[in-house]
């Protein structure tokens, strides 16, 4: 089996003579059982029972919110076991042949496969491989190349000389392609590598991560969310699978794939920093290693798990009301800061003291004036947060703090959350202005984050004719 394949969901299930032990919410016993993903990346199960089958599946009522834990078990013959979990039926069909007998055919939503081949307890794993989408959209030119060798057996050399991995594999094509990336990012060590090839028509690119000491999952996440900001395109998860030393395979998981609706795969690749020194697509190591190990080391303590959800969700906003993603962006990440470095700077309008000796002043003229005590309820809460600044304002002085200026034409673009949030309505004729104002938050965002982070001195402005590469230091100005 080849160890970079997409498909492998589909061949082991479908071509494995699999019996199915234990059916969950399904009709069984069941007779035939086909999986694929459908164009959306999700996982489909198809089976077929008998009219007469019976199903356990609890009927839950319209409008239940549940974690569905439902799942089913596979073996075959050969002692290969296989979990399915999170098994939504979603409709079934009755057919009669010519000769009486009636099937009844379900579909049934998947959440994740699992399949172990070899005990993990006897078998030491070596490689993980974990299978991606929307790795490259041919806007990278990328550094290392993937030598494909074919004699009697295929040998695949992936990485520069001298750091090189050899994987013998059982393709039978041949070739050498410039299309992986070798980086160390936490202390691990793994490829980011593209495909070249689009195997399920969705115009994007597919890929993988090789990790040489495979990581826990939650750790891949972070690589791979870290990956997808500093290369400025999300990268899709598809599942993963892992080797022994001699590349046998012993395990693999696959899951639907989350891909915000497909939005994913219509970005357009706008990396944040510049990642080469010589031109517009380069991928230099020298340059995008250490900017991924300084968002790496800071992933906790700026919540880049919640702000990398946030932000991609911000990119594939309508836009009507992306400002006010952006803008939660923005606040949740000075949040973040705020809260790992101490009192930076006065959060409150009024220094504590001087409140401590207003604030009993309000409350004694609310006391004298003739109100019920329902609205002096309400003025009362009032009065207790007319202390706390407004966002517009601690911006202002969480900028101030990492020394970044805004224009006046960022200001102006910064202003656009307010509207958005209020559900005012676009001008019209105004609506070009507004997408290039969602750019410059854009910009601002990345500018503060790099910043914070300290891993470059540069940024690529979206919003000027270009794309121009500037200092940190300067600001967008409007000189159309």
């Amino acid at each position: 089996m080849n160890v970079f394949n997409q498909g492998i969901l589909e061949e082991f299930i479908n071509e494995g003579l699999f019996e199915v032990e234990t059916a969950g919410p399904l009709h069984h016993p069941i007779n035939e059982l086909k999986v694929q993903r459908d164009q959306k990346l999700n996982i489909i199960l198809t089976t077929s029972s008998a009219y007469d089958a019976k199903s356990v599946a609890v009927d839950h009522p319209p409008g239940t919110v549940r974690i569905n834990e439902d799942s089913i078990e596979l073996r075959n013959r050969e002692g290969f076991r296989v979990i399915m979990e999170g098994i939504l039926p979603l409709s079934k069909t009755e057919t009669t042949s010519c000769d009486g007998e009636t099937k009844r055919t379900e579909l049934s939503s998947v959440s994740s496969v699992k399949a172990v081949i070899q005990s993990q307890y006897t078998t030491p794993i070596k490689y993980l491989v974990e299978r991606l989408e929307n790795v490259d959209s041919g806007y990278y030119l990328w550094p290392d190349s993937v030598d494909t060798e074919t004699s009697t057996q295929t040998l695949i050399s992936i990485g520069p000389k001298g750091n090189t991995v050899e994987i013998p594999c059982g393709s039978s094509t041949s070739g050498s392609a410039s299309r992986c990336l070798q980086l160390t990012i936490g202390g691990h060590s793994l490829y980011l590598i593209s495909s070249g090839e689009d195997q399920r028509s969705l115009g994007v690119k597919s890929g993988f991560l090789l990790y040489l000491e495979p990581p826990e999952k939650g750790i891949r996440k972070k690589i791979r969310n870290c990956l997808s900001f500093v290369l400025g395109r999300p990268l899709v998860e598809m599942g993963h699978s892992t080797f022994d030393f001699e590349w046998n395979l012993i395990s693999f998981e696959e899951i639907s794939a989350y891909s915000m609706g497909g939005t994913a795969f219509s970005m357009h690749t706008l990396p944040p920093y510049p990642t080469g020194k010589a031109y517009q697509g380069e991928l230099d190591k020298i340059i995008v290693e250490p900017l991924l190990n300084s968002l790496y080391l800071r992933y906790e303590e700026l919540k880049f798990g919640h702000l990398s959800w946030t932000y991609w969700h911000a990119n594939t906003a309508p836009i009507h009301i992306a400002a006010v993603h952006f803008g939660s962006c923005m606040e949740s990440l000075q949040n973040s800061y705020i809260e790992n470095h101490g009192k930076i700077f006065q959060t409150s309008l009024m220094e504590r003291t001087a409140w401590k000796a207003f604030r009993p002043k309000l409350i004694g003229i609310l006391s004298e004036t003739e109100v019920n005590e329902e609205e002096k309820e309400v003025l009362t809460n009032k009065i207790n947060s007319l202390n706390q600044t407004p966002q517009s304002i601690l911006t202002d002085r969480f900028l101030d703090h990492l020394e970044l200026k805004l224009s006046e034409d960022e200001k102006k673009a910064w202003k656009q959350r307010n509207n958005a949030a209020h559900g005012r309505e676009i001008e019209v004729g105004k609506e070009i202005q507004l997408v290039r104002e969602l750019k410059i938050l854009k910009v601002i965002f990345h500018r503060v984050l790099l910043k914070i982070i300290s891993g470059s001195g540069y940024y690529i402005d979206y919003y000027s004719i270009g794309f121009p590469i500037k200092s940190l230091a300067d600001p967008i100005v409007d000189k159309n």
